[in-house]
């Protein structure tokens, strides 16, 4: 080929290029920046105008495969975005944050990363009509997909527990067991990344089953059965004692009030209620109540027996150990073995013990008027007002001689054993250090001097109203004035 030929080549296909190859690359490039779809096909003049070139220059044409190629590509990826986000924007509501959230499991995770994507593509083409999904909350849903699926998932068992209108009335046992059920669901879930708000314990979980339980008895107070029970008719309280099913329920009630007549019937009503006779214990605290029960009772069941703490324990003793008991002597037995062997011990327990019977034992006479300091005085005379430590020293193995130590009441006798459960030293009605005796009165000896501290300890014998009610009123006035 000689040289003006080779040269005319060139200009011809570059020519060619210019004119029918060109455009449509700049065609496509400009179509891709526009929110329409793109023919696919590349045309056949375009396709053999670049055979011909790459036929008179491959070394130079070659590429125009490899870019005719990556333009189909772009086309097609293009033309599916474009396709998404027209479905998109007819459908924006489907595809809503909240739709997606309603049932997430309803959705494949590829489409929603596909949206995802068109949306993304969307922010570089013009003339996009309005898309209504938040893209950053889908971009939020597709990165947690996986956790989103989970808690949807534990929601309707997490909705069945936290909603009492479930269950009955709700004791302890089984609202301990809600919340445990609870904290297993929410121990499953992600609460960095919660998408449900129903995923919350009431803050006061106690008032929350205080409340149901309160709504359940109003509904079932006007039960029937609770008109005729042994002849009667039960009012509102005995009804809420008998609805209310708690592992222990306390009631308070006067003498008349009908608290047999409620004990009656709760046991019809659990009987009515699929519970076993079986599985009913009634007791009583004496045999002439047990009785008077046992004959209320055995009008709603003749099976069911009534008996006092102390003959159903004893039964039970007899039935499980096959022989009899002598109760009392075994009762001594056990608490001295108690005090013998264990209490040594516990010290804790000891010195509550010791703080018992030092400071709150009663004097039958503590209430007692005397009308002067001398009739009072005999009367105490009679009672053992010793302390404490006057006590133990007389169990202890010292041969020496103790004074007797007697105090004159008995609040000066829990005074005292206050003191020395308490490790404080004291000295009882010692002479006060400063002689103040004169013809009308004698030396002053204050109740209590402390020598660790120096500090004497006089007790009066008034309540909180500052009043000596041990006297009679006039007596009880120059008490009064003795103590200023």
């Amino acid at each position: 080929m000689n040289l003006f030929k080779k040269i005319f080549l060139i200009i011809t296909n570059s020519n060619r290029y210019k004119k029918k190859v060109k455009p449509y690359f700049i065609f496509v490039k400009k179509n891709l920046s526009l929110f329409s779809l793109i023919e696919t096909e590349v045309p056949k003049e375009v396709i053999d105008n670049i055979n011909l070139l790459i036929e008179s220059q491959p070394y130079k044409y070659n590429v125009l495969n490899d870019r005719l190629y990556d333009v189909k590509n772009e086309i097609i990826t293009h033309n599916k975005f474009v396709t998404d986000l027209k479905f998109i924007s007819e459908n924006n509501d489907f595809f809503s944050y909240d739709k997606i959230i309603l049932n997430p499991c309803s959705f494949n995770i590829e489409k929603l990363d596909d949206l995802y994507l068109a949306i993304d593509y969307a922010k570089k083409l013009r003339n996009v009509p309005k898309i209504q999904i938040d893209f950053n909350k889908l971009k939020y849903i597709i990165k947690y997909y996986n956790e989103l699926c989970n808690q949807y998932n534990y929601l309707e068992e997490f909705h069945k527990l936290i909603d009492l209108n479930n269950y009955n009335y709700i004791d302890y046992n089984l609202k301990k067991s809600i919340l445990e059920n609870i904290d297993t669901v929410i121990d499953k879930i992600d609460l960095n990344h919660l998408f449900y708000d129903e995923y919350k314990i009431p803050n006061d979980f106690d008032e929350y089953v205080k409340n149901h339980n309160q709504k359940w008895i109003m509904e079932n107070i006007n039960d029937p059965l609770f008109d005729e029970i042994n002849n009667k008719k039960l009012d509102l309280e005995q009804r809420k004692a008998v609805l209310s099913d708690e592992l222990s329920t306390l009631v308070v009630a006067g003498a008349g009030s009908g608290k047999t007549l409620t004990i009656c019937g709760k046991i019809k009503y659990l009987l009515e209620h699929n519970v076993s006779q079986d599985d009913i214990l009634i007791l009583s605290y004496s045999k002439k109540s047990a009785d008077d029960l046992q004959e209320k009772v055995s009008k709603i069941s003749k099976s069911i027996t009534v008996g006092t703490f102390h003959k159903i324990g004893l039964d039970i003793l007899k039935k499980t150990k096959n022989k009899s008991f002598m109760i009392e002597e075994q009762y001594n037995y056990i608490i001295e073995k108690y005090f013998r062997e264990e209490l040594k011990n516990k010290p804790d327990m000891l010195k509550m013990i010791l703080t018992y019977y030092s400071l709150y034992i009663y004097s039958d006479n503590y209430e007692k008027k005397y009308s002067n300091d001398g009739e009072m005085y005999e009367e105490l005379k009679k009672q053992d007002f010793r302390t404490l430590r006057n006590q133990l020293q007389s169990f202890s193995n010292n041969k020496e001689t103790i004074k007797k130590e007697l105090v004159k009441s008995y609040e000066e006798l829990a005074i005292a054993n206050w003191y020395f459960i308490n490790g404080i030293d004291y000295v009882y009605e010692s002479p006060y250090e400063i002689d103040v005796s004169s013809l009308d009165k004698r030396q002053y000896m204050p109740d209590f001097y402390l020598p660790q501290y120096g500090i004497y300890h006089e007790h009066y014998g008034v309540n909180k109203d500052n009043k000596a009610v041990q006297y009679n009123e006039e007596e009880a006035q120059n008490y009064i004035n003795s103590m200023y």
